[in-house]
């Protein structure tokens, strides 16, 4: 016979059929993609100057994801943000890997192994340190490169999203909580005098120029 419950205060619920639960299961998805499409990509803007490699790398790669918005997915790529970097140039390694960390690639060819120090890969193309270390925190897959065009990185202090940065500005940006590297007396600078690199100047504003400025989106060297 039927089972005597002594709490009257009890609701049984019946049990959910399998059409139901796939009724719901639909209407959270549609739910989902109707709030993405509402949402426009916001704009965010970091000053490198002064802070180090790897702190503001580890920044940046979560935002063009989009890991920091509470509809995030990680199968979908068109929830992540831009960030626009100025004054690349003017990042910092800390210890000695600017003489020490090496970048390397392979042309395909027999010898040829292409070998070149942080040092004159920031003289070279600055902003392109910053790339490869954003680059190398997403997910390797396809989805990389399409969270990588959401990247600006521009050498100098000017750059032409002025308009997009002030319509579409962001309320909270993990940015704003970066603190840059206290500066040691004692630390070499990125360009300075060595003795087997006579040519290299000691002041970067004698080799970079802020109207000449660089973007670098998908490049490799």
């Amino acid at each position: 016979g039927p089972k005597k419950i002594k709490n009257k205060n009890i609701i049984i619920m019946p049990p959910i059929s399998p059409l139901t639960s796939k009724i719901q299961d639909a209407l959270r998805k549609s739910n989902r993609a109707l709030l993405r499409k509402s949402q426009v990509p916001r704009w965010h803007l970091v000053d490198a100057k002064g802070y180090p490699v790897g702190r503001l790398a580890s920044a940046i790669a979560p935002i063009l994801r989009g890991k920091h918005k509470p509809n995030f997915e990680r199968n979908v790529l068109d929830v992540g943000d831009v960030v626009v970097v100025i004054n690349a140039k003017q990042i910092h390694f800390t210890g000695k890997k600017w003489d020490q960390k090496m970048y390397r690639w392979h042309s395909g060819y027999p010898g040829g192994l292409t070998e070149r120090r942080a040092r004159d890969q920031q003289r070279r193309k600055p902003g392109n340190v910053l790339l490869r270390a954003v680059k190398g925190m997403l997910p390797k897959s396809k989805s990389r490169m399409i969270y990588m065009q959401n990247l600006r990185i521009y050498s100098g202090s000017t750059h032409p999203y002025e308009e997009n940065l002030r319509i579409f500005k962001p309320n909270y940006s993990p940015l704003d909580y970066l603190k840059p590297m206290k500066q040691n007396i004692f630390s070499k600078p990125a360009f300075s005098l060595h003795p087997k690199h006579s040519f290299v100047p000691a002041d970067p504003e004698d080799i970079l120029d802020d109207d000449n400025d660089s973007i670098f989106l998908t490049g490799d060297k």
